[in-house]
């Protein structure tokens, strides 16, 4: 939704979200997301990423870079945040009468959310539940480096895959060492 001195407005059902004033100069987030609960179970200690954000950064492009570094297939917009005061998720015709859920293609992480602000996103609708702790706006962004996603800077732990499975098939796996009476003719054996 934007006004028309083109800056992002807020319906009135969810003014008490926390914004920035816009004469603020952008800074960079970095904000932890750890992998709670999914199909194997709640997930301990929990596996995580953290993501370095533009401000100019919306919750569309947040959702898209935690799918790529939980390594998830794209759930295609079976997603949602839930932060203190609304949903934030795309807008899905089916569900227009059931959720009031504002537009994440809209909606910028950095207006939004604080250092401190702890959100959950929710991957399939609730069957991935996941903590995101925003821990701190840093030094602004050069506007030249502005990333089309969000930057994943760390990872740690297990990752199950989207079905479950805790252990990722092994075909990134390298092939057993040829036997020495299979050295392939080029190499040369001393």
């Amino acid at each position: 939704m934007t006004g028309a001195s083109g800056t992002l407005t807020l319906p009135a059902e969810v003014s008490s979200v926390q914004r920035t004033d816009s004469a603020e100069k952008p800074s960079s987030m970095l904000i932890r997301v750890e992998l709670l609960e999914g199909p194997p179970g709640r997930l301990d200690p929990p596996p995580g990423r953290e993501y370095l954000l533009h401000p100019a950064h919306n919750f569309a492009a947040f959702a898209a870079a935690i799918e790529l570094g939980f390594r998830w297939d794209p759930f295609l917009d079976l997603h949602r945040f839930v932060l203190a005061d609304c949903l934030v998720g795309p807008l899905l015709p089916e569900l227009e009468d059931t959720l009031a859920v504002l537009d994440e293609a809209e909606l910028l992480v950095a207006a939004t959310v604080q250092p401190g602000d702890v959100f959950n996103y929710e991957a399939a609708f609730g069957l991935w539940q996941h903590r995101c702790s925003v821990l701190h706006f840093g030094p602004p962004f050069n506007v030249d480096e502005l990333p089309s996603l969000p930057r994943t800077l760390a990872g740690w732990g297990t990752l199950p895959d989207q079905h479950g499975n805790l252990v990722r098939p092994t075909i990134w796996q390298q092939p057993p060492a040829p036997e020495p009476s299979q050295v392939h003719p080029l190499v040369l054996v001393l």
